[in-house]
């Protein structure tokens, strides 16, 4: 029989896998952005990584990934962030 702080432990716990795996994914799509940008511009300045990797906000990272193929230039990704 489970004890209140060893459900409360199993519960966050849980929830601390949840918050990483959804970081982890973050930063993967921060990376596949940054990896379009560098194929289509070669460079990509280290001020727009730091940018790109502070946002955690999935669906923001997924519409950035589909500008990155659109965009004209970087000039015009750093506005849209």
């Amino acid at each position: 029989m489970s004890t209140l702080a060893q459900m409360f432990r199993r519960e966050g716990k849980a929830e601390g896998r949840m918050e990483g795996r959804m970081e982890g994914e973050a930063i993967s799509e921060a990376k596949a952005i940054l990896r379009t940008l560098r194929k289509r511009f070669f460079t990509v300045p280290e001020s727009l990584e730091m940018r790109v990797f502070a946002i955690t906000d999935m669906s923001r990272l997924e519409e950035l990934a589909d500008f990155a193929y659109d965009c004209e230039s970087l000039d015009e990704f750093a506005a849209e962030l």
